[in-house]
């Protein structure tokens, strides 16, 4: 699980980053981050794609200090892999 503080800031973070996509989307209702909790874990997904768990986290860690990354910083480089990957599929 996380802090408390760790929760604000990923939530802080997950409005910012879906503000952003609803005002560069052409105000599409249905791109969006969301924040799933359960009893012993925090997920960020978007469309179905997991982009952090608090089981795994992924952020770097900057070990002079002993803190990992930012969460909004860190989404946005894994949405924007994600959203490459998706940027290949031929239909």
């Amino acid at each position: 699980m996380i802090s408390n503080m760790e929760l604000i800031e990923l939530v802080g973070a997950v409005d910012e980053i879906n503000e952003n996509i609803f005002n560069s989307s052409q105000k599409v209702e249905y791109f969006y981050l969301f924040i799933e909790i359960t009893s012993y874990v925090v997920m960020v997904n978007f469309l179905g794609i997991q982009l952090w768990s608090s089981e795994n986290d992924e952020r770097r860690l900057f070990e002079e200090v002993n803190k990992c990354e930012p969460f909004e910083p860190f989404l946005r480089r894994v949405l924007k892999e994600e959203l490459a990957k998706l940027g290949e599929i031929v239909v």
